[in-house]
């Protein structure tokens, strides 16, 4: 029995572990549309325990429950007496438990990318049309001094033709 129990502590643990410390996934550096690194101050400042929260609660019970059920059936089907605490249910629920906050946890830290995404999304955007705006009154302003250019190269022409006109009068009067 002490065997059981030392057992399932040691494999939580080398499990729980394993996980915490990245072996069984290593978590890539996540970048935006626009190629640039999400930084872990920005994750993190984004970041709420939410998902952890909820997975943690709803995966102990639901892992508790699963390994009271596989503990029920392994004590009964031996000679066993059966204890609602008991070395099978006690380990899987903290396994369970363990696995699961890590998933609520893997969750926020993803939601929190997203949203960065969708923040530097929406500031580019805002930027482009920015731009845009500009552009276009740039354009308006061209266009306004292509038309006063024409304007005063037509003025300019007028005068140009009056003082060609004065001056043959001048030499039709000499």
């Amino acid at each position: 029995m002490k065997k059981n129990i030392i057992f399932m502590l040691i494999s939580g643990i080398l499990f729980y572990s394993g996980l915490q410390t990245g072996c069984a996934h290593r978590s890539v550096m996540p970048y935006d549309e626009k190629g640039d690194l999400i930084t872990k101050e920005e994750i993190n400042k984004e970041k709420n325990n939410k998902n952890a929260v909820i997975y943690t609660l709803g995966g102990g019970a639901l892992s508790f429950g699963a390994s009271l059920f596989i503990s029920s059936m392994v004590y009964r089907g031996g000679n066993k007496e059966f204890k609602v605490i008991n070395p099978i249910s006690v380990g899987g629920g903290l396994l369970g438990t363990g696995f699961l906050y890590l998933q609520g946890r893997k969750r926020d830290r993803m939601l929190a990318i997203e949203r960065i995404k969708d923040s530097r999304k929406l500031t580019a955007e805002k930027e482009v049309k920015e731009k845009q705006a500009e552009r276009e009154l740039l354009k308006k302003k061209v266009e306004e001094l292509k038309k006063e250019k024409a304007r005063v190269e037509e003025e300019k022409r007028k005068i140009e033709e009056k003082l060609k006109k004065k001056k043959k009068k001048k030499k039709v009067g000499d």
